[in-house]
């Protein structure tokens, strides 16, 4: 995506929409998947690295990773 938005040529509006929409669709989904982990009995860590620490969130205290918050941020 880089080399696409820092290419030179022509339409240069129309690859920075490319750009946008794509990430979007990665961060989206990225969201969606952590919004229903409880569907499907998902975790937001791995039980053999970082031990995941406690968060208190609406809806009670979730454990989260470091490289969930890394990345939101």
């Amino acid at each position: 995506m880089l080399a696409l938005l820092w290419a030179p040529g022509a339409s240069g509006v129309a690859r920075v929409w490319l750009v946008w929409i794509v990430s979007a669709c990665v961060y989206l989904s990225f969201f969606v998947t952590l919004g229903a982990m409880s569907l499907f009995g998902g975790a937001n860590y791995d039980d053999n690295a970082y031990p995941p620490f406690k968060v208190r969130l609406p809806g009670g205290q979730h454990l989260l990773d470091m490289n969930t918050t890394v990345f939101t941020a």
